[in-house]
């Protein structure tokens, strides 16, 4: 004969939690043979006992814990027929076992994508404004940079404002300022044959130019052209230069707080730019889920007017991205040359004689006309027109800056039935309710049929209680 414990107790089967107290005490009456993993347990207690409400009991002379299976009346006796609850019986050993946790819902890992919910339809998105970087884009605003060859042979890149810009044109093709830069009495053929145009290498407009070095004068081969403006210096001209840089905020997933980070990224998230002129730039979601901003480091070469976009994530400006646009745009100069010989000296006329003398062969009378022959041959290429560059577009510098944010969310969870993902080697003991664990080392001196049970629950999913 020996004691058995009866309890009338509810919890999972694949659950270590263990009755309370003592529950109400029979004595076995068995001298048959038994197993103890599914031993069969008769009670003197009478026919009137009815122990049938009593689903568990406990053996304290094996240390082992059992489900009733099902209860019957034999010969008298009221039996047992039981299955051993290796949770229950082993729960102290099987706290002590470290083992690496999957899932847990005591504890978790929240940058760990869990794919154990669906997606629910319908994302919610975030559109958040970024202040762009160029004022209303306009002839009128902006800056000019102007390449200009100097009396040096080198070329100077000058920062100019339109009004700047507006008097350098017109300075460079006014006659006063000719006049005072050409002293000889042949000014007319020297002006004839001067083309400003040559000793512009570049226009090229900004919509913004920060910095830049002293007012110096301009010069245009080897006249002043009387203009003074701020030369770009070597940092803004030598390499490129870091214009401007500009740190955007990342929102949330609005879930990420309560449900993980790990929704901050891909596929819970996306994240697309939509920068003028850059276009729009998809930016990796894996790559800044742990970011709370990027920063946009635009850098722009003065001398071609490219822009290049560098996207770099705001913790350690680790690059994500880089595009390059045409930022400044180039702007179109000409001179369209002028009959600037009428009146007293009426090259025109003596051109016409000259020709005329030459084609009947009075080579005297072409001799005669000398110099002014020259000029009229020079005056036939009046209708020509001198260009410089080519015109560029405002239109692809209009438009809003901002962040578009998707946000796919996520189910409903079940936490204290499926946990979350935790991916450590912990002590299971210190992890109350659901785990789930893989490749159990279980040091137990339990039978081979409870430690299989046992390895069998812990990687299938059971509550430490």
């Amino acid at each position: 004969m020996f004691p058995v414990n009866f309890y009338s107790f509810t919890k999972e089967v694949n659950s270590t939690a263990q009755p309370a107290g003592s529950g109400t005490t029979y004595q076995c009456q068995s001298n048959a043979n038994f197993d103890i993993i599914s031993p069969r347990l008769p009670l003197n207690i009478g026919a009137a006992a009815n122990p049938t409400g009593l689903n568990y009991c406990k053996v304290p002379a094996w240390s082992r814990y059992y489900w009733v299976t099902r209860w019957a009346f034999e010969g008298g006796l009221w039996v047992a027929y039981c299955s051993v609850d290796p949770l229950a019986s082993w729960k102290t050993q099987i706290g002590q076992t470290s083992a690496y946790v999957v899932r847990a819902a005591a504890a978790s890992d929240g940058s760990i994508v869990d794919h154990m919910y669906p997606t629910k339809a319908g994302p919610a998105i975030t559109k958040t404004a970024i202040s762009s970087p160029w004022p209303s884009p306009s002839y009128d605003s902006g800056y000019y940079c102007v390449g200009v060859i100097n009396k040096d042979g080198a070329t100077e890149y000058y920062k100019m404002s339109p009004s700047k810009f507006a008097s350098f044109c017109a300075a460079v093709f006014d006659d006063n300022w000719f006049n005072s830069n050409i002293k000889d009495s042949q000014a007319w053929m020297t002006k004839a044959i001067f083309d400003p145009m040559q000793y512009l290498s570049s226009v090229t407009w900004f919509p913004a130019i920060p910095g830049a070095g002293f007012a110096s004068a301009v010069y245009l081969g080897y006249w002043d052209t009387g203009i003074t403006a701020p030369k770009m210096n070597d940092s803004q001209i030598g390499y490129y230069n870091v214009m401007t840089t500009i740190s955007v905020s990342l929102p949330s997933h609005p879930q990420a707080a309560t449900r993980g980070a790990y929704l901050n990224s891909a596929p819970y998230t996306n994240r697309i730019l939509d920068l003028k002129p850059f276009g729009r730039i998809a930016i990796d979601a894996n790559a800044v889920a742990g970011e709370s901003s990027i920063t946009l480091e635009i850098v722009l070469d003065y001398i071609t007017g490219i822009g290049i976009l560098r996207i770099l994530r705001g913790s350690d400006s680790a690059p994500l991205a880089t595009q390059q646009a045409q930022v400044g745009l180039p702007v179109q100069v000409s001179q369209v040359l002028r009959d600037y010989f009428g009146g007293a000296l009426n090259v025109a006329s003596s051109a016409v004689g000259a020709v005329g003398s030459l084609l009947t062969g009075n080579i005297a009378g072409a001799i005669q006309g000398g110099l002014s022959a020259i000029g009229g041959a020079v005056e036939t290429a009046m209708p020509d027109v001198t260009t410089s560059g080519h015109n560029g577009g405002f239109a692809a510098l209009y438009g809003s800056w901002f962040l578009v944010s998707t946000f796919y969310q996520i189910a409903n969870e079940d936490q204290a039935h499926r946990g979350r993902p935790l991916c450590q080697v912990r002590q299971l003991n210190t992890l109350p309710g659901y785990q789930l664990c893989t490749d159990t080392d279980i040091q137990i001196p339990c039978t081979r049929a409870e430690m299989d049970a046992i390895r069998s629950y812990l990687e299938g999913g059971y509550y430490y209680e």
